[in-house]
């Protein structure tokens, strides 16, 4: 054992008399009572540093098992955000967004939010663009969670007929609070950890034909390769229809807000409502064969 320090290292000596340095122990020992009577305190003694601990086997594969699975993970995401161009069993091509879509995307997010889209682009830009224009400018930038790069779309003969936009939630301890009261609800309904879905839209000739479900399976494969345990979105209460859909896939409500009415709103009274997917508890789809 070594003392920190100036003090020289000590072996371990075979006890009794006869050990050799016997007599110079029991002196420095009398010398160290002899300093304890007259300052109060004896030389300080190191604590015996213990020896690294040796992780049992069956901790060792668990390490393994979890190294295996982020390689898997990581492989998983990559052949996602890469390979997609699925077509379903409907008939529907879903594939990633690309910029050109942007349009597509707007006017679909213009049916998906309520009217929530239009009361946030109309505040956006003064320079005479129609809301599908502003909102095709929006979505057509880069290395934002509001971009096409966060878009998987639904194809039929060619022609973009569903989007589902989600990016991951992160919490923002710097963030400002939401001074709009038309917007402050929603801002207080978030899942930070979560893979949010903040539009989900097929036009209404192609509705009924599972396009809204071939996409929601994919945002289901997008957040497992991304590691998250958890889908979130807003609905409104008075959105029956969406509602039942949504609770049909196994999401529950967590927590609401009343909305605060404008004219922009497709519904006047009521409540948001934040509903999360535990996808521990969803089967799940594979969508890349």
């Amino acid at each position: 054992m070594t003392d920190h320090g100036t003090h020289r290292t000590r072996s371990h000596r075979p006890a009794g008399p006869e050990a050799p340095g016997r007599t110079n122990d029991t002196n420095k020992q009398k010398g160290k009572t002899a300093m304890k009577i007259l300052f109060g305190c004896a030389y300080p003694q190191p604590a015996p540093v213990p020896p690294a601990p040796r992780l049992p086997k069956q901790t060792k594969r668990v390490q393994a098992r979890v190294a295996r699975s982020l390689q898997h993970q990581t492989k998983a995401y990559e052949s996602f955000m890469t390979h997609l161009a699925n077509v379903t069993a409907t008939g529907s091509l879903i594939r990633w967004a690309r910029q050109e879509d942007a349009d597509a995307i707007a006017r679909l997010f213009l049916v998906s939010s309520d009217g929530l889209a239009a009361y946030i682009w109309n505040g956006m830009d003064e320079s005479g663009r129609s809301l599908r224009e502003i909102g095709a400018a929006r979505y057509a930038r880069t290395g934002t969670a509001f971009s096409y790069e966060n878009c998987l779309v639904a194809c039929r003969h060619g022609q973009v007929v569903g989007m589902a936009h989600a990016f991951e939630m992160n919490a923002d301890p710097d963030a400002e609070p939401e001074t709009d009261p038309v917007l402050r609800p929603y801002a207080e309904l978030e899942d930070p950890g979560s893979l949010y879905v903040s539009g989900l839209a097929v036009d209404e000739a192609h509705r009924g034909h599972g396009i809204g479900s071939d996409l929601m399976d994919h945002v289901e494969s997008l957040a497992i390769a991304k590691g998250l345990s958890r889908i979130s979105l807003i609905c409104f209460e008075r959105n029956t229809r969406a509602l039942a859909f949504y609770r049909r896939r196994g999401f529950v409500e967590i927590d609401r807000r009343p909305i605060v009415p404008h004219e922009s709103l497709s519904y006047k009274d009521g409540d948001a409502l934040l509903m999360v997917q535990d996808l521990s508890l969803v089967r799940a789809r594979s969508v890349l064969g």
